[in-house]
């Protein structure tokens, strides 16, 4: 029975019930013995509100409305009765026009008069009380439809149909920017996947010396959080970095290694005391120090009871600084397990560079099969010539099939000879102690020595750089400089001023290798001719200008540090001063006085002062002699020739003019 036949049944029944109750006494109308029972009031208010009903499964009810007469229909308003967890979608309202007048209904028995299809819906007929009969004025009437969404019982944290975005602490991560530092490095940790916004505690801490640091982090809108850490420079082998939520729970956590390199000679043998790390070194667990019995049992002749040992994929990790050393050797004792086979593995390993993280197959240096139970001899290990003279890692591995095999390790040594290097030094000098004159030439010489304990030698190398002031100055010769050579050096050197003012020196001419043996020495002069005041500076300023022994540095040296070479000189123009004159020098000087009265009386003053002056130069430093001698038309000598000062000055000054 579809919706359509059940709204015209709903209203032929209204219609027969208002008319019925219009013409006999009132009748009371009771409902099905669960449905609650409504007044009038909530018959004639303009939107009718249904009585909720409690029913294990959702039962929509209807109420229905009389209306006056057949033709046309009114339209029944359905307003179904919202039950738990049901929700009901009317779709028209129809309100009835009522007039004033009201009819006290007579109650009739419950009638049943709609079965849905499905089933799942009941009809809640009104008792009406007595009332006066109302008049009603049908309205036409609407199509509808009835919609209901049906939802089942259901948690709220399991609902799906809502878009929420939730982010777990269980999927929060840190990391470091490299797993492994030195003991005055920064530490850089990166952290994502945290509530955005949220603020945590970050904890660093090492079982060394039970050392604890902690700071508070906020994480960004993005869930993400950054943090820097500067090491305090103690060594720590092993650290932990764990970041807390507000209720002191760990979120997340990575760990670090710190390094210090050991110096040669260096050895170990694992202290005196087990632990579950392994001190001074980098590990990954599986890996303690021990002794104990059986195949514990430390090895007799060790100085210490306590070993290394390292379970399945376990390692441990020592830093090695051979700097000054070469010719060098590992050497261990090792252990396996009665458990192992033939396939289980003890791996001796390096790699290059005092922070290196991965080691090749290629850097192999050892292994052994785990299925031997006592402790072997002193095994020794020729370490590659490139780890000479520089910081490398070594590392003890365990490779074996079940966590019950070990590889035991113990009295760890790295030797070495000392390095035997050269140490070429380098020097300017000029002969004119920093001061020379224009156009007046100097000579600047360099003098190389190998002041180390090992030769240094050149093949197709250069030996010398030096970049010549470009300006205020010539240089000779420019080509074929002799080169003197003291202490055994040999081979052919060629220097040569080339193009742009460089002076270069190498072992280019005639193919020749040099070797500069230890005290060995040679030395270049140039012929240096200023042409201008100012100062001559080397070598010249700017870009990759130098003085330089080895400028390529294709020497590995004991001291790089003294490689290099500068003078400067001084250029002024040379001024010659006047000759001092010795006394036995003396002349004999006339004194002539023009008394004609040719002169004003001042030039003549101005003449006695001259004559008086050179009287006072030359008397009594010098043997010299005066004379004096006036003319107006005749001449006549007023004094001789003598070398009396007072004479001389008196008859200068008797002269008179006119």
């Amino acid at each position: 029975m579809n919706k359509e036949v059940l709204k015209k049944i709903f209203s032929g029944l209204g219609t027969v019930a208002l008319l019925f109750n219009s013409i006999v006494a009132p009748l009371t109308v009771y409902s099905q013995e669960d449905v609650s029972v409504l007044t009038e009031e909530s018959v004639l208010t303009d939107e009718i509100t249904p009585t909720p009903v409690e029913s294990p499964s959702p039962t929509p009810e209807e109420e229905v409305m009389p209306s006056p007469s057949p033709e046309p229909e009114p339209t029944i308003e359905v307003t179904p009765t919202p039950v738990d967890e049901v929700t009901l979608t009317p779709t028209e309202e129809v309100t009835p026009t009522l007039e004033e007048e009201t009819v006290s209904p007579t109650p009739e028995p419950t009638t049943d008069t709609n079965t849905s299809a499905e089933g799942d819906n009941s009809e809640e007929v009104i008792e009406n009380p007595t009332e006066p009969t109302p008049t009603v004025e049908p309205v036409e009437t609407e199509e509808g439809s009835l919609t209901a969404v049906i939802l089942e019982e259901t948690l709220a944290e399991s609902v799906s149909e809502f878009d929420f975005e939730v982010i777990e602490e269980g999927s929060a991560t840190l990391v470091t920017d490299k797993p492994d530092y030195a003991p005055t490095d920064t530490v850089v940790i990166f952290g994502s996947g945290f509530t955005p916004d949220q603020e945590y505690t970050l904890e660093i801490t090492s079982e060394t010396g039970n050392f604890k640091f902690s700071d508070t982090v906020t994480s960004d809108e993005s869930g993400s959080l950054f943090y820097s850490y500067q090491l305090d420079g103690t060594f720590r082998p092993l650290y932990l970095i764990e970041a807390l939520n507000s209720d002191g729970e760990v979120v997340a956590s990575v760990t670090f290694t710190d390094d210090s390199p050991a110096s040669l000679p260096f050895s170990d043998s694992f202290g005196s005391v087990n632990s579950t790390t392994v001190t001074n070194w980098d590990e990954q667990n599986p890996a303690e120090i021990l002794t104990g019995s059986g195949e514990d049992s430390p090895r007799a002749g060790s100085p210490t009871q306590q070993f290394a040992k390292i379970g399945d994929n376990g390692w441990i990790r020592r830093t090695i600084n051979a700097s000054g050393f070469q010719s060098l050797q590992l050497k261990y004792y090792w252990k396996g397990d009665s458990d192992a086979e033939n396939n289980d593995f003890g791996r001796v390993e390096y790699c290059s560079g005092a922070t290196c993280t991965s080691f090749p197959g290629g850097n192999l240096l050892a292994s052994h099969v785990l299925n031997n139970t006592s402790w072997s001899s002193e095994q020794t290990v020729n370490l590659p010539a490139s780890l000479n003279n520089s910081s490398f890692r070594i590392r003890f591995r365990t490779e074996s099939s079940s966590s019950d095999e070990f590889f035991r390790v113990d009295d760890v040594s790295v030797t070495g000879s000392v390095l035997t290097q050269p140490d070429l030094t380098i020097t300017k000098t000029n002969d004119v102690s920093g001061s020379a004159f224009v156009n007046v030439p100097f000579t600047w010489t360099l003098t190389v020595t190998n002041n180390g304990d090992a030769s240094a030698t050149f093949s197709n190398e250069d030996i010398i750089q030096d970049n010549l002031p470009s300006s205020g100055a010539n240089y000779s010769p420019t080509s074929d400089i002799t080169v003197i050579t003291s202490g055994g050096v040999t081979g052919s050197i060629d220097c040569d001023i080339v193009s742009d003012d460089d002076l270069d020196c190498d072992d280019n001419s005639g193919g020749s290798t040099v070797v500069i043996p230890s005290g060995g020495s040679f030395s270049v002069s140039i012929t240096v001719t200023p042409t201008s005041v100012g100062t001559l500076i080397n070598p010249r300023s700017g870009g990759s200008n130098k003085c330089q022994v080895d400028p390529d540095t294709n020497e590995s040296e004991s001291n790089e540090g003294n490689n290099n070479c500068s003078d400067s000189v001084t250029v002024s123009h040379n001024i010659v001063q006047n000759p001092t004159l010795p006394q036995v020098c003396g002349v004999d000087i006339a004194l002539v006085i023009d008394s004609s009265g040719s002169i004003e009386g001042g030039e003549l003053t101005q003449i006695k002062n001259a004559f008086l002056g050179f009287v006072s130069a030359l008397l009594p430093a010098t043997p010299t002699q005066f004379s004096v001698t006036e003319f107006d038309t005749t001449a006549s000598v007023t004094q001789s020739f003598t070398s009396n000062t007072t004479a001389i000055n008196n008859a200068i000054n008797a002269a008179s003019s006119g």
